[in-house]
């Protein structure tokens, strides 16, 4: 404490000491303080700068210059180099070979000869002509000789110019048949009867010769026409002829009513005329037809509104009326659509498709005009994916006079077919499914039911109650082509008399499985084989007349 004291007293005199000498270093001269008042300590506010530092800001001035370009001309040698002219080079065109030979032979004596030859590429022409023979003289165990021969020869050629267009077409054919449905074991038929092979033999000559002219190139606001003539000429070993002369023709122009895509007037008409005779009887009849019809086309829809005429004659002149409705509706652009179709017509029974139907109908047959009042089909279409394609169809038809094979037991052997004739409504339904996988294999389903009404015969002679088929196409490589066909057929019925008592015959349902191989040895040489009835089942498509067992044919191609 002591010590405390004595180091504030030492400062306390220091400080007294420096504040003596400072005051006495200074002459302040003499004053006199009066003092009036007590003395108040006080303290004033501070001032403060009022003002903001602030930085001149100096502007510089862009200085200006004077100049100018003394321009003077250098001349350079130019010498421009040529380029050649452009070239584009299509897709390089296959080689198109102009004839065209396959030669094999089958089992049951079978050879086949297929012969083609055309004029080579052309824009505006194109001509050719073709050559066919199969035979066959197998034999069937119990039955007369079943052989058969088909022979074809004919031309084609066709024209382009501008706008229009001609083209034509001729053929030969010949073919021979045997009515071999007849069993040798049948004693009680075949007695006294005449079995031998040339007795028993059909042979066709047909001659057919069709002609069209029309226009192609088809644009708006022109009138569109075509005409097309066909002549067909049939010629058989009994004496039986038949003279057809069928011309068919359009006209039409577009209108323009309200704003579809596409609007058309047109008129359609045909002429159909059939001379027969037979070695007891002459004949001639003819169908006119005259449709009137209108055409328009819009994103969605086509359709065609028509009324048809048929004048029909055959020893009685009728007249019929029938609607004339196409409709095409699209749902779904290339994955749904609906086509519906109403319509009718006059149809002449002929020799010449009857023949091609059913070759072992007699030369003798009462060829009349079958009358299809009512026919009305709608069809859905539709592709499920890429793929695959669907088609389902309803089908309905109402017959006058309609048309069906019957045994004609005017023949001793009853080997040789004729008509009969009934009115009856038919329903057909009918559904299709393609597949097609990878541009390899293709295969295509299809099936349909038959549903008659008659108004006299029991059933509905010859005509399935329903078919099934299957085809396929597979592809290795370009190398070979693998071909199958299954078809099955329903069961049938066919009329015939027991002692002149009516009564119905039947006829099994029958399969047949048919498989072809062609291999590609090269690119212009080939071999094929064809395996045809593998399941060797004697199925009849007409009563009493069975078919071949397993048969083949095989041989070779050739591209020249």
């Amino acid at each position: 404490m002591k010590n405390s004291i004595n180091i504030k007293s030492l400062f306390g005199f220091i400080g007294w000491m420096v504040v003596s000498m400072t005051l006495s270093g200074q002459d302040v001269g003499s004053s006199t303080i009066v003092i009036n008042s007590g003395f108040t300590p006080e303290v004033k506010d501070a001032t403060k700068i009022s003002h903001k530092p602030e930085f001149p800001d100096t502007n510089y001035a862009a200085p200006e210059f004077s100049y100018s370009i003394v321009s003077s001309r250098i001349n350079v040698p130019f010498q421009p180099r040529p380029i050649g002219a452009a070239k584009m080079e299509g897709e390089k065109l296959d080689k198109i070979y102009r004839g065209y030979v396959a030669a094999g032979m089958g089992n049951y004596a079978s050879p086949y000869l297929d012969l083609r030859y055309s004029l080579g590429r052309s824009r505006l022409m194109k001509a050719g002509v073709a050559l066919r023979h199969f035979s066959s003289a197998g034999e069937i165990d119990d039955y007369i000789f079943p052989g058969v021969s088909d022979n074809q020869i004919g031309g084609f050629f066709t024209k382009l110019w501008k706008k229009n267009y001609f083209s034509a077409t001729a053929s030969y054919h010949r073919s021979m048949n045997h009515y071999y449905g007849v069993n040798k074991l049948d004693t009680a038929l075949t007695a006294g009867e005449d079995l031998t092979d040339g007795a028993n033999e059909h042979l066709f000559n047909r001659f057919n010769v069709n002609l069209d002219f029309g226009r192609y190139n088809l644009k708006r606001s022109k009138t569109n026409f075509n005409t097309a003539i066909g002549y067909k000429y049939i010629l058989d070993n009994y004496g039986s002829r038949e003279n057809a002369l069928d011309i068919d023709a359009f006209i039409d122009r577009d209108v323009n009513f309200f704003k579809p895509k596409q609007q058309k007037l047109g008129l359609a008409g045909g002429f159909q005329f059939f001379n027969n005779s037979d070695s007891i009887s002459f004949n001639n009849a003819y169908i006119l037809e005259l449709k009137p019809y209108y055409f328009f086309k819009t994103d969605k829809v086509d359709l065609q509104l028509g009324i048809k005429m048929n004048v029909a004659d055959d020893s009685l002149t009728e007249v019929f009326f029938y609607p004339d409705l196409h409709l095409n509706f699209r749902v779904i652009e290339d994955i749904l659509s609906f086509n519906f179709l109403m319509s009718g017509g006059a149809y002449k029974q002929n020799y010449n498709d009857l023949t091609i139907e059913n070759p072992f109908i007699n030369a003798l047959l009462p060829m009349q005009i079958s009358n299809n009042r009512f026919k009305s089909k709608l069809t859905m279409i539709s592709s499920i994916s890429r793929n695959i394609d669907f088609q389902l169809s309803l089908d309905y038809e109402n017959w006058k006079n309609g048309a069906f094979f019957v045994v004609d037991t005017s023949i001793a052997l009853r080997n040789k077919f004729s008509l009969i004739y009934d009115d009856y409504d038919l329903i057909n339904l009918g559904a299709q499914v393609a597949a097609h996988f990878n541009e390899k294999l293709d295969v295509i389903f299809k099936a349909d039911y038959y549903a008659y009404n008659l108004k006299n015969e029991l059933f509905a002679w010859h005509k399935p109650d329903y078919k099934l088929s299957l085809l396929g196409h597979y592809r290795i490589a370009d190398k070979i082509r693998i071909n199958a066909d299954i078809t099955y057929f329903g069961p049938m019925k066919s009329l015939d008399y027991e002692n002149n008592v009516r009564t119905s015959k039947d006829i099994d349902a029958w399969f047949d499985l048919s498989l072809g191989v062609e291999y590609r040895y090269k690119k212009r040489i080939g071999f094929f084989v064809n395996f045809n009835n593998i399941a060797a089942s004697r199925y009849q498509r007409w009563y009493n007349y069975p078919s071949y067992g397993f048969n083949f044919l095989a041989g070779a191609s050739y591209l020249f």
